[in-house]
């Protein structure tokens, strides 16, 4: 029986090994409690590789009292890797999709029939989306729920704000979360998550909204524009 430590970040356990006991198995326990697989282990004794078949002996390779380092990447890690790897694929696909017919938006015109003169000027005029991507309706519906949200109305009210298109952004730009084209003739914003299967927090939305409301005034983000936003 051969006792030994074997150490993975900041956490060292002991492991006992009989006489019989092969390297395969030991890989197989340092598995159990460090959730490295096997494969994926490189086990450090003396500052060398242990580089022992699964079939060799612990006994031969490894003495009583040694103190090993395991290098590798824990499974529930690579899996989330490979999980993120796979959405952004399938975000590629989406977003080639989507350039292939990048032309057609779905646009809906703001009803205003009901509104009094100042607050149909100073608001939303109309509504884009995108429409060959899932959930078009529900896109549509933030769109809806900012030009109703109270603040947000009391903010185009207060600075007199009217904007021609609050439009979805098109799923290319990946780099911002929104833009304020010629101080409100467009404002685009990031509805969707990066991988185009569901939609970013309404409370993060809002703000990029905010953001882009404060461009209606100063285009360059100096101390008048962080002003005004903070404001909002």
């Amino acid at each position: 029986m051969v006792s030994f430590r074997v150490g993975y970040k900041k956490t060292v356990r002991e492991f006992n090994a009989s006489e019989n006991t092969t390297l395969g198995e030991l890989r197989e326990q340092i598995a159990q409690v460090f959730g490295v697989e096997p494969s994926n282990q490189r086990l450090i004794l003396k500052g060398k590789t242990l580089s022992g078949s699964d079939n060799e002996l612990v006994i031969t390779t490894i003495a009583s009292g040694s103190q090993l380092l395991l290098i590798g990447t824990p499974t529930a890690q690579i899996a989330q890797f490979q999980h993120k790897e796979l959405q952004h694929k399938e975000a590629e696909k989406n977003y080639q999709r989507y350039r292939a017919t990048s032309a057609d938006v779905q646009t809906t015109r703001a009803r205003i029939g009901s509104l009094d003169d100042k607050e149909a000027k100073y608001t939303f005029h109309s509504f884009e989306t995108l429409p060959n991507l899932p959930n078009r309706e529900q896109a549509m519906g933030i769109l809806k729920r900012l030009e109703k949200d109270e603040g947000v109305r009391q903010i185009m009210q207060k600075r007199e704000y009217s904007v021609g298109v609050l439009r979805e952004l098109h799923p290319a730009e990946r780099t911002i979360l929104g833009y304020n084209r010629n101080r409100g003739q467009v404002i685009a914003l990031r509805l969707r998550s990066d991988d185009l299967d569901g939609f970013r927090m309404y409370e993060s939305i809002r703000e990029v909204l905010m953001h882009e409301l404060a461009h209606m005034v100063w285009d360059e983000h100096d101390e008048n524009f962080h002003r005004l936003n903070r404001e909002h």
